[in-house]
């Protein structure tokens, strides 16, 4: 939480049971704890390089107010995995990261066309 504040990571406060709390988007976190989750949620090991990583913009539903409906947070499958190699690439480019996907997708996952990728990150906020 401290480094949270220190370096004004984007937040919302929620209001629960125990009071108000923040809730911070994945993008915020540095680059060893955002694959460290990733690979939590994908059940693998990451084969990131350990370079710093570009800043990420946030989703729009992060920084609202209200919660996001249940429906507002799902994404599909490759998302996660579409971030991390954006988040490791020198310069995030979409079409370069979609060709290095297909190698990273968990089994069963079929990779997105460019424009469903553009789409639903879009969708999401990660990009304009």
């Amino acid at each position: 939480l401290r480094l949270a504040h220190a370096d004004h990571w984007r937040r919302r406060v929620v209001t629960g049971r125990g009071g108000e709390r923040y809730q911070f988007h994945c993008a915020c976190l540095p680059d060893r704890a955002f694959h460290d989750l990733l690979d939590r949620i994908l059940g693998h090991p990451s084969d990131h390089d350990g370079r710093e990583a570009p800043d990420v913009p946030l989703p729009q539903a992060v920084l609202a107010d209200a919660p996001p409906a249940p429906s507002a947070i799902t994404a599909p499958s490759w998302v996660l995995p579409l971030l991390r190699v954006m988040r490791t690439q020198d310069a995030p480019s979409l079409p370069l990261a979609l060709a290095d996907l297909p190698q990273r997708l968990p089994a069963g996952v079929r990779c997105p066309s460019p424009d469903e990728a553009a789409r639903v990150l879009r969708e999401l906020g990660f990009v304009a």
